[in-house]
């Protein structure tokens, strides 16, 4: 059966911090990993799910201007 990890939200926030800081650096993830027990599969699904959040933070959902909005209305027609 698996580990349990016991690691508290601040120290999850520290680590994929850290991971997005680094990205792209050769051996983070799997040096990470081996510090704090737990898999790389799992630190990686956190950074995936933490960058999709920030970018949808960052880049909010487009306000239909007038024209889109008309011409959806009268595609509905």
């Amino acid at each position: 059966m698996g580990q349990v990890n016991l690691s508290t939200p601040q120290h999850r926030t520290q680590w994929v911090a850290f991971m997005l800081v680094y990205e792209g650096k050769n051996g983070i993830v799997t040096s990470l990993s081996r510090e704090v027990h737990l898999s790389r599969q799992t630190l990686h699904g956190w950074s995936k799910q933490t960058h999709a959040a920030l970018l949808a933070t960052f880049n909010p959902p487009e306000i239909p201007t007038y024209a889109l909005v008309r011409e959806r209305y009268l595609m509905r027609s």
